[in-house]
C-alpha cells in the first residue's frame, strides 16, 4: 500500500504491508488494537458510536520515501485519495526507479 500524506507533504512518503483485517465488535476491536492504534480511545469511542462492529488494517513492513513522491509528476490527472486508490503495475513502475 502506497501511503499518501495529504498535509503538510502532499506526496506519497511510503509503503505499507497489510498483513491482515481485523473485523471484531467495537468494544473488542477497541481492546485489541489500543496500545497500537495511534489514536486515543476517546476518538476510537467518537468514531466508532452507534456501530457495532469495526474494521482495523493491521499493517507492517514500513517503508519511509527518502524523497517523497510528487504524483502530480506521476499521473496527469491525480486527485487526492479520500481513503485509498487502487494503483495497476503500471502506475507503480515510475516508482521504481526512484
Amino acid at each position: 500500500v502506497v501511503v499518501y500524506s495529504t498535509r503538510p507533504a502532499g506526496r506519497s512518503v511510503g509503503e505499507i504491508a497489510v498483513e491482515t483485517i481485523i473485523e471484531k465488535e467495537a468494544e473488542e476491536l477497541s481492546e485489541q488494537t489500543q496500545n497500537d492504534s495511534g489514536i486515543t480511545k476517546k476518538f476510537f469511542d467518537q468514531y466508532f458510536e452507534g456501530r457495532k462492529k469495526g474494521y482495523a488494517l493491521k499493517i507492517s513492513s514500513p517503508k519511509l520515501y527518502e524523497n517523497p513522491i510528487n504524483p502530480f509528476d506521476l499521473f496527469s490527472s491525480f486527485v487526492a485519495p479520500q481513503s485509498f486508490k487502487y494503483l495497476t503495475a503500471e502506475d507503480f513502475e515510475p516508482t521504481l526507479s526512484i
